[in-house]
């Protein structure tokens, strides 16, 4: 999220509805603190490497696409700005599938070849 302040609890309240769909479609967000917390049962497969919530949250244009992008099928965007350094890496390997004002999602070009990683839930 390029914007996590503005229109509170907006982008709070998109968050909270994108664990959802994940947890029901079994798949793996980035931005789960829960996972790389140490804190809860829930944690990332060891191995499994996630770039840090800092550059998640507050530091989206730093991210490498390109280490991730094999893992990652889809990357959803919050009023990322056009021109931003990260939109130009994206293209490199994702292409826009849907926009609705200010979010946008991205699907890799190729994800049917690739395994998504699974979260391991210990109990």
């Amino acid at each position: 999220m390029f914007d996590v302040y503005t229109e509170l609890p907006g982008p709070v309240m998109r968050t909270h509805v994108f664990n959802r769909i994940d947890a029901e479609k079994g798949l793996v967000d980035w931005s789960d603190y829960e996972a790389v917390s140490g804190v809860f049962p829930v944690r990332f497969q060891p191995g499994v490497s996630v770039p840090t919530l800092w550059e998640i949250q507050r530091d989206p244009d730093s991210i490498d696409i390109d280490r991730y992008a094999a893992t990652t099928d889809y990357v959803y965007c919050w009023k990322m700005p056009p021109g931003s350094d990260l939109a130009g890496r994206l293209a490199a390997h994702y292409d826009l599938v849907r926009q609705v004002g200010a979010a946008r999602l991205y699907e890799r070009r190729d994800r049917r070849a690739a395994v998504l990683p699974r979260p391991v839930v210990r109990k």
